[in-house]
């Protein structure tokens, strides 16, 4: 794969045997046009190496938030909640089990 500093470096070969100038019109706008493909060429290669440090950076992001998650649904699976299996869920409500128990009014 030719990259885009390659491209830029066989169009500049091509310029420098074709022995422009900037003496001419068409040499300055030439020279012109090449100064302004390697600002951009430049400007490209930044970019790209300030997206590989982000993608790096978001991998280890990603690595750490799955061993918070791992961490934090194994403390679920120890009770992390405090309830128990005397704890009934009901629409995300834990209610004990003698929450449901009917007191019985003694007769006398």
């Amino acid at each position: 794969m030719v990259t885009i500093r390659e491209k830029l470096n066989y169009l500049k070969g091509l310029a420098d045997g074709l022995d422009l100038k900037d003496t001419t019109a068409e040499g300055k706008i030439l020279l012109g046009v090449l100064d302004l493909l390697d600002d951009m060429t430049l400007y490209i290669e930044e970019i790209d190496e300030e997206l590989y440090e982000l993608e790096d950076f978001v991998e280890q992001i990603d690595s750490d938030l799955v061993e918070i998650e791992e961490d934090f649904y194994a403390l679920e699976d120890e009770d992390f909640y405090g309830y128990d299996d005397d704890f009934y869920d009901y629409d995300n409500d834990y209610f004990e089990e003698e929450d449901f128990e009917i007191e019985e009014e003694e007769e006398e």
